[in-house]
Parts: C-alpha cells; sequence; structure tokens
C-alpha cells in the first residue's frame, strides 16, 4: 500500500496542480486479506485490487489506498501482475483506462 500512496500523492500534485502530503494518505495495504477473502471475491464475481483513490472535494483533495471489489467484468479487475492501471473520470469524457 505505500508504494500505492506514494505515486498516488505524485499523481494527484500533478493532476489537481496542488501540493499534496503523503501522511495525509489514508493507506490500507494486503497484509491482512486471506486467501479465503480472495476465494469469495472469485465465487461472488469479483477481484479484489489494491485501489489507489483520489477526488475533489470541498475542502481540498481526497486520497486513499486500500483492498476494493471489483467485478470481473471491468478492465482494471483484469491488470495483473506488477503491471498498473489508471481510470481517469472527467466531465467531458466519462471513464477511461
Amino acid at each position: 500500500g505505500i508504494d500505492a500512496a506514494h505515486k498516488i500523492t505524485l499523481m494527484s500534485a500533478i493532476a489537481f496542480g496542488i501540493p499534496v502530503q503523503f501522511s495525509k494518505v489514508y493507506t490500507e495495504g494486503i497484509t491482512k486479506l486471506t486467501g479465503e477473502d480472495i476465494r469469495y471475491a472469485e465465487q461472488l464475481g469479483y477481484r479484489i485490487k489494491l485501489l489507489g483513490i483520489t477526488k475533489r472535494v470541498e475542502k481540498g483533495i481526497e486520497l486513499r489506498v486500500h483492498p476494493t471489489l471489483i467485478p470481473v467484468r471491468r478492465l482494471i479487475a483484469n491488470v495483473e501482475g506488477v503491471m498498473n492501471a489508471i481510470v481517469v473520470k472527467g466531465d467531458a469524457v466519462g471513464a477511461t483506462l
């Protein structure tokens, strides 16, 4: 989770054009996940992915990194191994990978 938190901090500072403090990122890694968690997710049609999420809120920028259930039909659920992906949502373009 720490690596993802560093990446989301840098990308957010660039994307939003403001300084972002790494210490403000809520970070939860994958160390507490079990094989049972992964099997249950798969049975329900999901994959567990570590996501870094950033969005503009009234008081500035919200940053968080945590495991998330993603439906297997979504492109981001199928990013494997050491590969990274970014989903950007914009008013003019919607969601893009």
